[in-house]
């Protein structure tokens, strides 16, 4: 160990021993600030946060649930509005019962609605279900969600799956009192471009629980993350120039943004590393004159400290000429 880090060492040793020893009569330090985050310009204009609402049925959609209430315009024939809840959370004041055993025997029961307000094009890459519910099963009832192209209920059909939370564990728990649930949505193994949406700005979200089984649903919020992947693809020359030239100065805007960024990402940690040599210089001088300190044990701290400070500034000056610490 060289000469150098021996006194460094031995100088945050008694440090330490004496903050452990008189530390509630020690300074009072700094608080650093903290670490800054360097934000990517091009990826914070690249996604996209949405916060979608409930407006219909949906095309082609048959109802299987119960609406109760009337509050926000809930009803049975606009039992979307009895899980929006504008004016926050309203519990039994409106909600909707998925349960098969009231007009829908033997068939599974689910919640379908219209989710509108989509971006015409951009891949989604995660959404946020919230939802309070509750059930009257002992174990609880298992909901899945899929958010998708609208397809027939009645007739049947295809159309790709954006989002989905399959098989996991999210269960609306039993009991009379409503509680909130936290799903996430992922992309399925493909990941879709809402440019192919055959019904913009909506899509279906189907949320379905287990056979034979009864729940009740509050309210649901839905929040999405949508990346934009434009790219010049104009009808003509003139057009694609155009949105090539916008593209350019988008991205010098964006270099400009990283830089002032940057400058301000470096200051944030040289105000870190200033607090900390502040919050050092504190110390050493608190170690000078230790309160509640016997004043034969503190001279003998002040000659010690004294001769490591004196070996730190001759190993510095052999550092600056070249020599070894």
């Amino acid at each position: 160990m060289s000469t150098l880090a021996k006194a460094m060492f031995i100088l945050a040793f008694v440090a330490v021993l004496a903050v452990m020893m008189f530390g509630s009569q020690g300074p009072t330090l700094s608080t650093p600030p903290s670490a800054p985050v360097f934000i990517n310009p091009w990826d914070a204009q690249s996604t996209f946060s949405y916060k979608l609402s409930f407006d219909d049925a949906g095309p082609n959609s048959s109802r299987r649930i119960i609406a109760h209430g009337s509050d926000n315009g809930c009803s049975q024939s606009t039992y979307w509005n009895c899980i929006k809840d504008p004016n926050g959370y309203d519990g039994n004041n409106t909600y909707v019962s998925m349960n098969n055993s009231v007009g829908f025997p033997n068939q599974f029961d689910d919640l379908i609605v219209n989710v509108t307000g989509w971006p015409t094009n951009g891949e989604i890459q995660s959404g946020l279900i919230e939802l309070s519910c509750r059930s009257n099963t002992t174990s609880g009832v298992h909901i899945n969600i899929s958010i998708s192209e609208w397809i027939s209920i009645v007739s049947g059909g295809s159309g790709n799956t954006y989002l989905s939370a399959i098989n996991q564990n999210t269960f609306c728990k039993s009991g009379n009192d409503f509680t909130n649930l936290t799903i996430y949505l992922s992309p399925p193994s493909v990941i879709y471009n809402l440019n192919t949406n055959a019904h913009p700005p909506n899509l279906m979200m189907f949320v379905a629980q287990d056979f034979n089984m009864d729940v009740q649903i509050s309210t649901i919020s839905l929040t999405i993350v949508v990346s934009s992947n434009a790219s010049c693809s104009g009808a003509n020359f003139f057009s694609n120039t155009g949105c090539s030239i916008q593209n350019f100065i988008n991205w010098l805007q964006n270099l400009g943004t990283a830089i002032v960024r940057a400058i301000g990402w470096l200051f944030g940690w040289f105000q870190i590393a200033g607090t900390f040599f502040y919050n050092f210089f504190l110390i050493i001088v608190w170690l000078y004159a230790i309160p509640g300190m016997p004043s034969v044990i503190q001279l003998f701290v002040d000659a010690y400290l004294t001769m490591l400070f004196g070996i730190l500034m001759i190993t510095f000056l052999k550092i600056l000429r070249g020599g070894s610490p």
